[in-house]
């Protein structure tokens, strides 16, 4: 999430690959996520190592994809009886 200085939410995720955005698979029991959200270990302590660092601000070591850029009719987080 990243407060825009008008006050909007922007939700951001996490992208490992954009050749890996058409299939889902599974996150926890009942909910999915399309495969090319997911990063290496190596790249997610990036993340959060920036994370850490930047107090909260995105890092700019790694992709992101804003909500709106998830391919149409996929959705970065839903229930799996939802697909």
């Amino acid at each position: 999430m990243h407060n825009c200085s008008d006050g909007r939410d922007e939700k951001y995720v996490s992208l490992g690959s954009s050749e890996k955005l058409e299939k889902y698979v599974d996150v926890a029991e009942g909910s999915v996520t399309l495969e090319g959200l997911y990063l290496s270990p190596e790249q997610a302590w990036l993340a959060v190592e920036d994370f850490l660092d930047q107090k909260g601000w995105r890092s700019n070591r790694i992709c992101w994809l804003h909500e709106n850029q998830v391919p149409e009719g996929k959705h970065w987080l839903v229930s799996s009886d939802c697909i």
